[in-house]
């Protein structure tokens, strides 16, 4: 893992003095340029930003096209994601009690030990048999839709490096 680490700290080191080989060599043969010279040389004799030779463009655009077209799913997804609903009967102090039916009471005559004390008017209980809802996100979908999200956050990330140079580029060429 380490040794692996280290081979792409390499490779990226590598890559990066290429890149500044070039500008390296640009300063020493323009040591003093006008703003308008260096426009010039930017666009006609200097690399700013490089993409890996051996990159699948056609593949990327097709991912894009395909996260793009499922956009309006995810974003409904999101907003709405699939809920079950999950009750469960659990023996609580009056304070959390909420829910009380026929149950609680079969409960409470079947259990004198959550009975705090009984007068004329009659019974005050300590505890109470109560229904529990809880909203469960993990059903299926829901976990399949976590995963494809995670997909996409991966793609970006393995490709982060290209995606980012032509960012730089467009931005380049616009303002040019």
């Amino acid at each position: 893992m380490t040794n692996n680490l280290n081979r792409l700290t390499v490779e990226e080191y590598n890559r990066f003095a290429s890149l500044l080989d070039d500008i390296q060599n640009f300063v020493k043969k323009h040591q003093v340029v006008s703003y308008i010279e260096f426009d010039y040389y930017v666009v006609h004799d200097m690399t700013l930003f490089s993409i890996e030779p051996d990159f699948d463009f056609e593949k990327l655009e097709k991912t894009i096209r395909q996260i793009r077209k499922s956009t309006p799913a995810i974003k409904r997804i999101f907003s709405k994601p699939i809920i079950v609903l999950k009750d469960t009967d659990d023996v609580l102090p009056v304070e959390n009690a909420r829910v009380t039916n026929q149950n609680t009471l079969l409960h409470l005559a079947n259990h004198g030990q959550y009975v705090s004390n009984i007068t004329k008017n009659g019974v005050k209980p300590r505890k109470l048999l109560t229904r529990i809802y809880e909203d469960d996100y993990s059903i299926y979908e829901n976990v399949i839709f976590c995963n494809f999200i995670d997909e996409i956050l991966s793609l970006i990330k393995k490709n982060r490096r290209t995606l980012n140079s032509l960012l730089y580029a467009s931005n380049i060429m616009r303002f040019n």
